[in-house]
């Protein structure tokens, strides 16, 4: 839903329906070992499978844009709602394994809001943008084990645009940092290995209209 206020203001509305999905999954387990003399010899489990089905998040967004003077451009703010703790697993054949599993979900995630804005400004047929992305971790107990999966991304942008023809470079970086934890004792020690990453995307888009 779009709402006009004025000839400055728009407010959109905007929401995500769980997306609901059958999977099934199969597993087994093989070992094995080769002798001196060269043969083989192995050892399988029986092939377990699972047939469940699973519910994505609820998202919704709130956004504001405004246009700049003399409609040289416009400015706007987002903030997404995603509803991590509700999403859901179901096996109707085991009852008990699906309560298990969506109390881990419980125990583990957070609902969380992400933050975006952006710009964009317009000279002649020229055009920059700019754009800040902030995504929330999800983890519950996160801090707990010195993990935090805050995803930052920045994004530059510029082109040209007439009415036959368009071209725009765009340079994305995003940052995040998070923690590796091999083991956790029944204690709750444990030992972490800091892990920063950092990832620049450059991107060309040409087109032309018709």
């Amino acid at each position: 839903v779009i709402h006009r206020i004025n000839d400055n203001f728009n407010v959109g509305f905007n929401v995500t329906t769980p997306t609901l999905m059958r999977v099934t999954d199969r597993f087994e387990q093989f070992g094995g070992s080769k002798e001196v003399n060269g043969s083989w010899e192995d050892t399988r489990t029986g092939s377990d499978e699972l047939v469940y089905r699973i519910s994505s998040p609820l998202k919704a967004s709130l956004g504001v844009s405004t246009f700049l003077p003399n409609k040289i451009g416009v400015v706007s703010v987002e903030a997404e709602y995603v509803g991590y703790a509700g999403m859901n697993l179901k096996d109707k054949n085991s009852a008990q394994w699906s309560s298990s599993q969506n109390n881990s979900i419980q125990n583990d995630f957070r609902n969380v809001v992400n933050l975006k804005a952006g710009a964009e400004v317009r000279a002649g047929i020229g055009r920059f943008r700019a754009g800040l992305n902030f995504i929330n971790d999800p983890l519950k107990n996160a801090s707990d084990f010195n993990v935090k999966k805050n995803l930052v991304v920045g994004s530059l942008g510029a082109g040209i645009r007439n009415s036959n023809f368009f071209a725009d470079l765009s340079v994305s970086v995003s940052k995040t940092t998070e923690a590796y934890n091999p083991y956790v004792l029944s204690t709750n020690e444990h030992y972490s290995v800091g892990v920063t990453q950092n990832r620049t995307v450059v991107g060309l888009t040409v087109g032309s209209f018709f």
